[in-house]
């Protein structure tokens, strides 16, 4: 038996049926026994761009010639088999990944998150001031009535974020179940610039308003992919767009899988509705709502709170949302 350096990418890992980690990878000439202990990355000669290293304890059961298959211990919990005859450069050097916490009975310990990684959690009662590039100095999260009548603010955000959850409050003395209030994303219409012949994109009519479609340099209308755009999702069930967005941006730039994407741009503005009517009758005066999931949210869009008053008087509704984002400063 020898000691071996062998490369493994993390995502090729799957779960036998005894709760062991199994790795399947093709290596290639399996470097002699020595000591590596620089503790570097090691560049991986496949498609994943992280990947470590560790001590292989190795038992030939083939036929003791360098392309026969081997089977390598990893620790003491997984098997790891490798197929010598295929490649995989030397190895230059060790980088082990910490290990995972795990309770008393040894489960490993999981912490789900709905946000994106690495983005922080941000509480506020305010949209962003866009003018003033400032985070949380926007529009308040206010509606204030001195009689009956229909009234609405909007939030916006300097860049994308996520919404995870949220309050809305009132006094139950100044409302009734016959009040009501919306929460929705106003997604205003892209606006493309013609350019006969030399655009990127063309329109398409479907009925009472146009997709734009992206064109290689010949269509009849252009788009500014250099800043964020109006981005409409598709539904999970069609999938039938036509662009695609880095989410940490908001830019926009079209899909390779044309037809299949999940986003539109429409020429027509869309308002899509979290929460639609909701009624104010709670003696507590406060609707609450927490679900384990996050709702990406363009820089493009504005968050509307649309509050209609049927009882007569004054009344005042305030809350706050719980958000993720890049940043918070």
């Amino acid at each position: 038996m020898r000691i071996l350096k062998v490369a493994y990418s993390v995502w090729e890992a799957v779960v036998d049926g005894n709760g062991f980690a199994v790795f399947h990878i093709d290596a290639g000439p399996a470097p002699t026994s020595q000591s590596y202990d620089d503790r570097r990355r090691v560049p991986f000669a496949g498609n994943a761009d992280l990947v470590y290293t560790t001590e292989i304890h190795e038992a030939d059961f083939g036929n003791g010639t360098d392309d026969g298959k081997y089977e390598h211990k990893y620790g003491t919990t997984a098997t790891l088999v490798v197929d010598q005859a295929e490649a995989v450069a030397l190895i230059e050097g060790i980088h082990r990944k910490p290990p995972s916490p795990r309770e008393a009975d040894g489960k490993q310990v999981f912490v789900a998150s709905p946000a994106t990684e690495g983005w922080m959690t941000w509480v506020t009662s305010r949209g962003d001031d866009l003018t003033g590039n400032k985070r949380g100095d926007g529009q308040l999260i206010k509606v204030a009535f001195t009689e009956a009548g229909d009234s609405q603010i909007d939030l916006e955000y300097l860049e994308p974020v996520e919404l995870h959850d949220g309050e809305l409050n009132w006094d139950p003395a100044q409302w009734g179940v016959d009040d009501e209030f919306s929460f929705s994303a106003v997604i205003p219409a892209s606006v493309p610039t013609s350019t006969p012949g030399v655009g990127n994109c063309n329109k398409v009519d479907v009925g009472g308003y146009n997709i734009l479609v992206p064109a290689a340099g010949d269509g009849d209308w252009t788009i500014d992919l250099g800043v964020t755009q109006p981005v409409v999702p598709t539904s999970k069930s069609t999938q039938n767009g036509y662009w695609d967005v880095n989410l940490d941006t908001g830019i926009v730039s079209p899909s390779g899988d044309v037809g299949k994407a999940s986003w539109h741009l429409l020429d027509v503005p869309v308002e899509s509705f979290f929460m639609k009517r909701i009624a104010m009758g709670n003696p507590r005066g406060v609707f609450e709502i927490d679900v384990y999931k996050a709702e990406w949210v363009s820089p493009k869009w504005k968050m509307r709170l649309a509050v209609k008053r049927v009882t007569s008087g004054a009344g005042t509704v305030g809350g706050w949302l719980m958000l993720f984002r890049e940043k918070s400063t």
